[in-house]
C-alpha cells in the first residue's frame, strides 16, 4: 500500500471516529496490516520514537519487523527498541511474539 492510499484510509477512519461512529471492521482490520506487505497479522513493538518517524515519518500505521528493517536500510538491534510495555497484572514486560531471527527467514 501506498502512502497516499494509507492516508485516504486513516481519514477515513478518523471520520468514522469524530462522528463518534463505530469504524468497519474491515476498516479497522485493514488499518493494523503491515502497510508495506500487507501481512495481516500484526506483530506488537516499540520503538524508539525517533526511529519510528524516520521510518514511517507521519507516524501512523503499522509495519511488521521485516518491512521496518528495509525502511531503515538495516538490520535492527535491541537498542532500537524502547522500554516494553509492562502487563498490568503481573507487572512484567509484554514479550514479542516472534523473535527478530525468525522473521527475518
Amino acid at each position: 500500500m501506498t502512502d497516499a492510499e494509507f492516508e485516504k484510509l486513516d481519514a477515513a477512519a478518523h471520520a468514522y471516529l469524530r462522528r463518534g461512529r463505530r469504524m468497519p471492521s474491515g476498516l479497522a482490520a485493514r488499518l493494523v496490516r503491515c502497510r508495506d506487505c500487507d501481512r495481516d497479522d500484526p506483530e506488537f513493538y516499540m520503538l524508539k520514537r525517533d526511529l519510528w518517524l524516520q521510518a514511517v515519518p507521519t507516524g501512523r500505521g503499522c509495519l511488521c519487523l521485516v518491512c521496518l528493517a528495509k525502511r531503515l536500510g538495516r538490520p535492527l538491534v535491541a537498542e532500537d527498541f524502547g522500554d516494553p510495555p509492562v502487563e498490568k497484572r503481573s507487572g512484567r514486560p509484554v514479550a514479542l511474539r516472534r523473535g527478530l531471527e525468525e522473521r527475518a527467514r
